[in-house]
This record gives structure tokens, sequence and C-alpha cells, in this order.
């Protein structure tokens, strides 16, 4: 799974951030992915415990940086967490763009 050389260009962002409000990321994320979106009170792991929705704008996830990690966090989901896998729902350029729009968030792309 090679990162396509157009993630992070300015197609590709505006695709992603489509894809945020399409599949209904800022419901847990917020809008501007800060953690704070509507449902991320009521957030449940696996267990019945409350999450805390991952702020993009604090910096690296727990996998760092690396768009080929955060693309596999889309495609197979965060056991334990509220995180979906992606695969069956959003196709791979799709997941793809998803990650160019978070990287965006994280600091890591400036437009």
């Amino acid at each position: 799974m090679k990162k396509p050389a157009w993630v992070g260009k300015p197609e590709s962002l505006a695709k992603g951030e489509q894809i945020w409000e399409k599949m209904k990321c800022w419901e847990c994320h917020g809008k501007e992915g800060k953690g704070d979106g509507t449902k991320a009170d009521s957030l449940k792991d696996d267990w019945g415990d409350k999450v805390v929705p991952f702020d993009f704008t604090s910096g690296a996830t727990k996998m760092g940086f690396a768009p080929e990690n955060v693309y596999m966090a889309y495609t197979t989901g965060l056991d334990g967490t509220g995180m979906p896998s992606f695969q069956d729902s959003l196709s791979e350029d799709d997941r793809w763009h998803l990650v160019s729009y978070t990287l965006k968030l994280m600091g890591r792309i400036s437009k």
C-alpha cells in the first residue's frame, strides 16, 4: 500500500474534506478535527467506558504522522474504540483523500 503521489495536493485535500463531511467524521472529531464533535461526549468503547475522540490538531497519532499508518487506521478501524473501519464503505482513493485532509488538520500539510 504505497502512498499515491497526489496525497496532500489541493484537489485531494478538497476531496478529503468532502469525505470528512459525508462520512460524518465531524460528529466525533469536530468540524476542525479537535475531538469536540456533537457526539464526542457520548462515545463509549467496546466495554462501555467513555472514549475521547482524537484531536488531530494536537499532533501525531499513536502511529505517528506516516500517511501509510493513518491510511491503515481508516482501512481497519481501531479495536476497542469507536473508530470504525472504512474498508467496505470508502474506496482506496477516498481513504487516501481522507488521509490528505487529516494530515492537514494535524499541521503536516500547509494548504
